[in-house]
This record gives structure tokens, sequence and C-alpha cells, in this order.
């Protein structure tokens, strides 16, 4: 009869942030560290208003991707109409915030 060392039965705990996984990226489906996060788009047209929400595990391609297309959309046309010139600037904030965090977690892996 052999024993069995417990520190061979179990591989090395690693220690990560708490929101790292290295998954499956869910835009473009690359197994690649990804991270949680949610960029918003909003459209203006004077007098209704448009969003749009991505949120999910991504990578860092993706990440840039998505934050660079909303974020530019909402800044060119997502301040028409009363109520968007209001709401626009706060999806743009929200948007720096959550690129400005995700961009710090990529640089520590």
């Amino acid at each position: 009869m052999t024993s069995l060392n417990p520190a061979q039965a179990t591989p090395p705990f690693r220690m990560s942030p708490p929101d790292a996984r290295d998954s499956d990226c869910q835009l473009c489906r690359r197994h690649v560290p990804t991270i949680h996060t949610c960029f918003r788009q909003h459209t203006g047209a004077i007098v209704v208003r448009f969003t749009k929400k991505i949120e999910g595990d991504l990578c860092q391609d993706c990440v840039k991707r998505v934050f660079w297309r909303f974020t530019l959309h909402t800044l060119l046309i997502g301040w028409l109409g009363f109520l968007s010139f209001f709401i626009a600037p706060g999806f743009v904030i929200a948007n720096i915030v959550n690129y400005v965090k995700s961009n710090k977690h990529f640089s520590h892996l």
C-alpha cells in the first residue's frame, strides 16, 4: 500500500484577483485571460433614445475594441436630444472607468 502525499494530489494553488478569469471571451471566443466588464452606448434622436449594452467576460482586445466603438459613438451622436444631453456624459464616464479598471487588471497578468 502506497501513501499519497496531499501536496501531490492537488494542483498548486495560485492567488489571482477575484475577477480574473482564464476562460473564453464571450465576443471572440478565444481562450485567453478575460475580465467581467460592461460598456454602454447611447444614441440620442431628438425625441427618442436608444441604448445598447455589452456586459460579460471579455478579453483585452475585445475590451479595447468595444470601448472605443461605444464611447466614440456616444460622444458623436449620443447627446442629441434633451434627455440624451444629460445621459450621454454619464455613459462616457462609466465607460472610461470600466476601461481603466480593465487595463489595470490586464497589466497585472
